[in-house]
């Protein structure tokens, strides 16, 4: 029987970064800044968006060149085809028919790897790339359709790493690992500091550490935070919460006598914890 000869995996020679500012640059980490203008990003961070199922000559026009006359249109795509081929090689970028395709043989993705991690369940390293917002503060002059499908993309792949960071959290709490539990709150805190659930799951893990001084900081800020924008008041999860560290606070054993006290929990007022509507995540 013939062994099969074993696959030599080829490291692509250039990298794509969407979650956060984005970039290209090489293996050696150098940014390649011509093809990081905003229409040549704008049409490879489509076609990463795309994956296997690339996109049309038609949807990159519409996208990028919607305002402007058909031909010159169709035009400016392959000029910016050109410019990118120039820079990334040939073969980046792949086309069958009208559909184009970003060869991950050459240019490798945050976003393909976040995806691929997400689908075999590795969601520790998912969220380790989910640097930031899809494309964060990046813009395309003239291009309206191209704004509505990069907020509609942000969304949806924050949502996703939101989703990543509360099955880690959950799974933590299952696990009775505190400490993790309270690193995945927390993070999911800093992606949507409105939410309820976040904040009560950070301080529950906070308080069974023993640090319930700073569990009951975080309900508090909370509170405040959500008083101030939006205008409403924390829901009674929230309220219950808050008790729950009161009473570990005060069922918890004393080192001695003559121990000395504890850090001052604080006390919100009336108008920071006033039961109201329920709050589980910013609209």
């Amino acid at each position: 029987m013939k062994r099969r000869a074993a696959r030599r995996r080829v490291e692509a020679m250039y990298r794509l970064v969407v979650f956060g500012t984005p970039q290209v640059r090489t293996l050696e980490g150098v940014l390649l800044r011509r093809v990081m203008q905003p229409r040549p990003m704008a049409v490879l961070s489509v076609l990463a968006v795309g994956g296997a199922h690339g996109a049309t000559r038609d949807r990159l026009v519409s996208l990028l060149w919607g305002e402007m006359e058909e031909s010159r249109a169709r035009h400016s795509l392959s000029d910016t085809l050109y410019g990118i081929h120039q820079d990334l090689g040939g073969d980046a970028v792949t086309a069958v028919g009208q559909v184009l395709y970003l060869n991950g043989n050459v240019v490798s993705t945050d976003l393909a790897e976040f995806l691929a991690k997400l689908q075999t369940g590795d969601r520790e390293v998912a969220v380790a790339l989910y640097r930031g917002p899809f494309l964060e503060g990046f813009h395309v002059a003239e291009a309206l359709a191209f704004d509505d499908w990069l907020a509609a993309e942000r969304q949806r792949l924050a949502g996703l790493n939101v989703q990543a960071l509360e099955t880690l959290a959950h799974a933590a709490v299952e696990a009775g690992d505190h400490p993790a539990a309270a690193q995945w709150w927390r993070k999911l805190q800093a992606e949507d500091p409105l939410s309820s659930p976040a904040a009560i799951g950070l301080a529950q893990a906070l308080t069974a550490t023993g640090d319930r001084a700073n569990a009951m900081e975080i309900l508090v800020s909370h509170c405040a935070l959500v008083r101030a924008e939006l205008g409403i008041d924390a829901g009674r999860d929230v309220l219950d919460a808050m008790e729950e560290v009161r009473a570990a606070a005060a069922s918890a054993p004393r080192r001695g006598i003559e121990a000395e006290p504890g850090p001052t929990v604080p006390s919100p007022t009336a108008r920071d914890v006033s039961p109201g509507p329920s709050v589980s995540g910013s609209e």
